[in-house]
């Protein structure tokens, strides 16, 4: 009997035992992920995890850049490097180039922030800085052309400014139209572009669209009032 009740609290000591190891170990564990989880969080701290990050990107392009154009030679790539706060501001954009055949990689220019470089659209084309671009919403491969691109941005909630970009000069070209370009010509690879105008008869208030025609150095070849 004395053995019987020996055992049996020999047992429930062991149990007892075996209880309080597996909590301690139950309880090590969860502090072990507790740390993680808090190593985690400071290791993490600022950095901003991107979904949809494209990993077939070619070798130098921002794993966030979106493409926007390319054809059998190139491919253009547009990049938000900052968010605007709101719709009256523009987003931070770089504008990157590949070049396929010979995998190299260009970083034409990132757009700034109101800077006070505003260039004025004339009525000819002219060569602006890089630094006075504050929007890019757009990018397109002039047909007929390995070395130029059309940007387009929308950088004062009104005009669209349009830019004739020749890669190998970097050279920036604003073009003379205000409602953006709407395309190129099948055949020629012409410009075509629309801006706006007002009436001059006073009776008939309000604005109406006018197509230009423009060369592939931003030149006004035709012009086409839609009154």
């Amino acid at each position: 009997m004395k053995r019987l009740i020996l055992a049996w609290v020999c047992g429930a000591l062991v149990m007892a035992s075996c209880g309080k190891s597996n909590a301690s170990a139950s309880d090590s564990a969860k502090e072990k992920v507790e740390k993680a989880v808090v190593a985690d969080s400071a290791e993490t701290k600022g950095v901003v995890k991107t979904a949809n990050v494209d990993s077939s990107l070619p070798k130098g392009i921002p794993a966030t850049a979106k493409l926007a154009d390319e054809d059998e030679e190139m491919a253009v790539y547009l990049n938000v490097e900052e968010k605007g706060k709101d719709i009256y501001d523009n987003d931070v954009t770089s504008v990157w180039v590949y070049w396929k055949e010979k995998d190299e990689v260009k970083k034409l220019l990132t757009t700034t922030k109101d800077n006070g470089e505003w260039p004025t659209i004339d009525a000819t084309a002219k060569v602006v800085k890089p630094s006075s671009i504050h929007a890019v919403f757009e990018a397109k491969i002039q047909p007929y052309s390995d070395d130029k691109l059309m940007i387009q941005g929308c950088p004062d909630s009104r005009h669209v400014f349009s830019y004739l970009v020749d890669i190998k000069k970097n050279e920036f070209l604003l073009l003379p139209t205000t409602q953006g370009v709407l395309g190129f010509t099948s055949e020629e690879g012409y410009i075509v572009a629309q801006s706006y105008k007002y009436h001059d008869d006073p009776d008939r208030a309000g604005r109406f669209t006018v197509i230009y025609i423009l060369s592939d150095d931003g030149k006004v070849m035709k012009t086409i009032p839609m009154e």
